[in-house]
């Protein structure tokens, strides 16, 4: 898949993540719908929702994780955040195929298109500190 590809596909993970806070079932043709305006490739929506699926199942751990790293409990993260933070650390710690810098990278610019201004800061650094404290040893210092 390509790295734009990609980067769409996470948006898309993204907005499913999101909207599972509201619903447990979202209607995903019209979340698609609602995202883009022109045809989604049906393997960006595969990736969409294999991400989404992965996440859900590692989600307990996920959210133990963003509790640890930051200084606030998870109920005071935004929930945008912490579906970026959730996605994020996913990639970054059981998607061989992501490294992590481009999780972190690829978070911080969904931050930015989606949360406050100053979203992005927190969420590049707690990803950093796990980065750090989990994998350096495995991927060395990037």
């Amino acid at each position: 898949m390509k790295p734009k590809e990609r980067s769409k596909a996470r948006e898309l993970a993204l907005a499913l993540l999101f909207q599972d806070h509201f619903q447990k079932a979202p209607p995903l043709e019209e979340t698609f719908a609602l995202l883009q305006e022109e045809e989604i490739p049906p393997e960006v929506k595969k990736k969409a929702l294999d991400m989404r699926t992965e996440v859900k199942k590692k989600e307990g751990e996920l959210e133990e994780i963003i509790e640890n790293y930051s200084k606030w409990r998870k109920e005071r993260i935004d929930l945008v955040d912490r579906a970026i933070l959730k996605l994020a650390l996913y990639e970054m710690l059981y998607d061989p195929t992501v490294p992590p810098a481009v999780a972190i990278d690829e978070a911080v610019e969904l931050a930015k298109k989606f949360s406050s201004s100053k979203a992005y800061k927190f969420i590049n650094g707690l990803l950093d500190q796990v980065r750090k404290d989990r994998l350096e040893g495995v991927y060395g210092a990037s």
